[in-house]
């Protein structure tokens, strides 16, 4: 139905392409079939609920971006070292009280 649904996984689908640095080609059945940049903008887009064609040009890209490479690594390295400082932290605490 006509719910947020679509538009949730429309900013879901811009943000993979951001990740990638690609354009992303985006189609569904009843939802938005879209054509999104590398830079997350909207380059076209159909109307929900209708039956219609996108005809766009896209550029093909080589190499990876960071994010491609690392994935979800840095960031769960990042929150790694960051629970590890809070340890350090909290303990240095501790002993100074005593």
């Amino acid at each position: 139905g006509d719910s947020v649904a679509t538009h949730q996984h429309l900013q879901m689908a811009r943000m993979r392409g951001l990740e990638a640095g690609r354009f992303m080609l985006r189609a569904t059945n009843t939802g938005i079939t879209a054509v999104i940049s590398p830079r997350r903008t909207i380059v076209h887009e159909s109307p929900q609920f209708e039956t219609h064609v996108l005809d766009a040009v896209v550029q093909p890209y080589v190499g990876q971006t960071p994010y491609m490479r690392m994935g979800n690594y840095s960031v769960v390295a990042i929150c790694l070292v960051l629970i590890g400082v809070a340890i350090y932290r909290s303990r240095s605490r501790q002993n100074r009280s005593k």
